[in-house]
This record gives C-alpha cells, sequence and structure tokens, in this order.
C-alpha cells in the first residue's frame, strides 16, 4: 500500500478528528497537536512523517 492509498483509506478517521478538534480552542488544539506529535516521535518515529501529513490536511480543512 503506498501512502497515499493509505491516506485516503485513513479519511473518515481524519474527519472524525477535525470534527472533535473543531470543538476544541485553538490553544487547545495546539497543545493536542503538539503531544501527539511528540508521543509518536518516542513511540513510533518511522510514523511521524505520515502523521504529519495527517495534520497537514487536518489544518488545511479546519481553514
Amino acid at each position: 500500500m503506498t501512502e497515499r492509498e493509505l491516506l485516503i483509506e485513513c479519511i473518515p478517521q481524519m474527519t472524525e478528528m477535525a470534527l472533535e478538534i473543531q470543538k476544541m480552542t485553538p490553544d487547545q488544539y495546539l497543545e493536542f497537536k503538539k503531544g501527539c506529535l511528540e508521543e509518536v516521535g518516542r513511540s513510533y518515529p518511522f510514523a511521524l512523517g505520515f502523521i504529519k501529513k495527517v495534520y497537514q490536511i487536518i489544518d488545511w480543512s479546519l481553514v
């Protein structure tokens, strides 16, 4: 599976995340995002690039 295929497969989960993030204040979201990226970096460093792309998509969708 390519990264693109995986991103497409994750669209429903990203949509759910975006809907929950909309309920947060901007500061809460930044703290949530920072914590998530730090945890992924520690636990699954090979996945960090992918997760950053997921957050780029979510950030774009929230504009």
